[in-house]
C-alpha cells in the first residue's frame, strides 16, 4: 500500500517537475520573442519623420509609405491627386450617374426631392456642387472642389429636402488648403490625404 502511494507521489513530482520545465522554457521563448520584436520595432524607429494625420501628430519610420483612405470631415472626403484638369469630366460621369440613379426612384417620391440632378456652383472659385438622392429618404450633395491641381470631393448625406446644407458645405469647402505630406500645419484643424481642413475641434 505504501509502495503504491509512493509511486502515485513519484509520479506525480515528475509530472509536476516536467511541468515546471516546461513552463520556464516557455515563458524564457516568449520573452526570447518580445525581446526580438521589441528591438525590431526599436530598429524602425531609429530614424523617423512627424507627418499630420486627422488632428494628430505621428512620428513614423522615416522609409515608411503613408496610404490614407477617405477621412471623414462631417461627411466622406476624398483627394484626387492632378485631379483638377478633369473636374469637368468627373462631375459630367458622376450627373450621368446620379440620372440613372434617380430613374429608379418612383415620380411621386421625386417630386419632393426636385433639386435631384441639379448643377450648381459653390462659394469657391472653381467648385461645383451635385445633387442626387438617396431613394427617398433626401439628398446626396457632393461638392468638387479643385485646389491648385489637385481635386476634393465630398460627399454629404441623406440630407432632408428641407434642410438648406449648402451653406454648411461652402464653408467647409473654403476651409480646404492644399498640403504636402511632410507639412504640419500651426494652425488647429484637421489632415487629410493632400491637404488640410482649418476646422476648430
Amino acid at each position: 500500500m505504501i509502495a503504491k502511494n509512493l509511486a502515485k507521489i513519484s509520479v506525480a513530482i515528475l509530472f509536476l517537475c516536467v511541468r515546471i520545465g516546461f513552463l520556464e522554457a516557455s515563458e524564457k521563448r516568449s520573452a526570447d520573442i518580445m525581446n526580438y520584436h521589441s528591438k525590431k520595432v526599436e530598429d524602425m524607429f531609429v530614424n523617423t519623420r512627424t507627418i499630420c494625420f486627422g488632428r494628430f501628430l505621428l512620428d513614423i519610420p522615416s522609409k515608411t509609405t503613408v496610404v490614407y483612405g477617405p477621412a471623414s470631415v462631417e461627411s466622406e472626403i476624398w483627394f484626387k491627386k492632378n485631379g483638377a484638369e478633369n473636374i469637368e469630366k468627373i462631375v459630367l460621369n458622376r450627373l450621368a450617374e446620379i440620372k440613372e440613379e434617380a430613374s429608379y426612384i418612383p415620380i411621386y417620391e421625386k417630386e419632393a426631392l426636385p433639386m435631384i440632378g441639379k448643377l450648381v456652383s459653390g462659394a469657391r472659385d472653381g467648385q461645383k456642387i451635385l445633387y442626387g438622392a438617396v431613394n427617398s429618404v433626401g439628398y446626396v450633395i457632393e461638392s468638387f472642389t479643385p485646389i491648385d491641381t489637385d481635386l476634393f470631393i465630398q460627399r454629404f448625406g441623406p440630407i432632408p429636402p428641407q434642410v438648406d446644407y449648402i451653406s454648411r458645405i461652402n464653408e467647409i469647402s473654403n476651409k480646404i488648403s492644399a498640403r504636402l505630406e511632410n507639412e504640419i500645419p500651426l494652425e488647429s484643424g484637421i489632415c487629410i490625404e493632400g491637404g488640410f481642413v482649418a476646422l476648430e475641434p
